[in-house]
């Protein structure tokens, strides 16, 4: 293990890494603010090689992600580019059958129904007693509570309704080192009252390592040679496993792990490029 570790630029000139893997909230902005210089990071990336974004934001379809990023932080990705774990509703063969089978309740935004039009026809309706399947792709308090009220009486009247959510994330950082509730957790409350696992797609599953394998085939890009940042320790062990390729956790933009939590890890081999995971501070450049 290196005691003195060089910058990330240096790292990536010295291992001539070229396929960037890229998770976006708390690595790239962090309570809707781009992080300070991450720009400078993306565009230098972008001239090494190819820049992908790796996201859980099912509430945003590609399109509107891209253009996030354009205007928070100036930097342009094709959507192709763009892997979220709600292209999962299509990708998963089980997930996109549940959907097409049964009437579907569903929360979502205008933002993602990309999504579910991917998915092809699927048979939504307004009134959950007639639903078998509950779908979480996006949650937006102001907008979903009082729906979110009556789908919490719905399930334990209906324990063997099925779930499906396609963000596991809880919280995410919203700035200031404080975080927020998602879909993710809305959804696992509900765990609880049914009788059947909720049927998850994103990180850290492996289900959306295989999305992005196949992206990264479908655009002739080789998984092995790529490297993935995210702040989520618990996503890069579980990509760079499941991809064998490396991986670095960024610690001080996005969700805080205690230090207890954050010694083990370190302890067990993330660290520098010298092996398969190292640590980052902040997607920054020249740290």
């Amino acid at each position: 293990m290196q005691t003195n570790p060089i910058t990330l630029k240096e790292s990536i000139q010295q291992e001539s890494l070229n396929l960037f893997l890229v998770d976006a909230s708390g690595v790239i902005y962090s309570g809707g603010t781009a992080v300070p210089g991450v720009a400078e990071t993306l565009a230098f990336m972008q001239g090494c090689g190819e820049l992908y974004l790796l996201t859980n934001n099912s509430y945003l379809y590609p399109n509107f992600i891209s253009e996030r990023l354009k205007d928070r932080v100036g930097i342009s990705i094709n959507d192709k580019y763009i892997v979220s774990s709600g292209h999962g509703l299509a990708f998963d063969q089980t997930i996109k059958d549940t959907l097409k089978n049964n009437v579907v309740f569903s929360f979502h935004s205008d933002f993602s129904k990309g999504y579910l039009d991917d998915v092809g026809e699927i048979r939504f309706t307004t009134n959950l007693q007639e639903a078998k399947v509950l779908l979480f792709s996006a949650f937006i308090e102001s907008e979903h509570s009082d729906m979110y009220t009556q789908a919490k009486e719905f399930v334990k009247e209906n324990p063997d309704t099925q779930l499906i959510c396609c963000n596991p994330d809880h919280v995410i950082a919203s700035g200031n080192k404080n975080l927020y509730r998602v879909v993710g957790h809305y959804a696992s409350c509900l765990q609880q009252y049914l009788t059947k696992p909720i049927m998850w797609f994103g990180k850290p599953y492996s289900n959306y390592s295989n999305l992005v394998r196949s992206c990264l085939k479908d655009n002739g890009h080789d998984h092995l040679k790529a490297v993935f940042f995210d702040d989520n320790i618990y996503n890069v062990k579980r990509l760079t496993a499941d991809l064998s390729c490396k991986g670095v956790w960024v610690k001080d933009t996005g969700i805080q792990f205690d230090q207890e939590i954050q010694a083990k890890e370190v302890a067990v081999g993330l660290d520098l490029f010298a092996v398969s995971r190292f640590t980052l501070d902040s997607f920054i450049i020249n740290l």
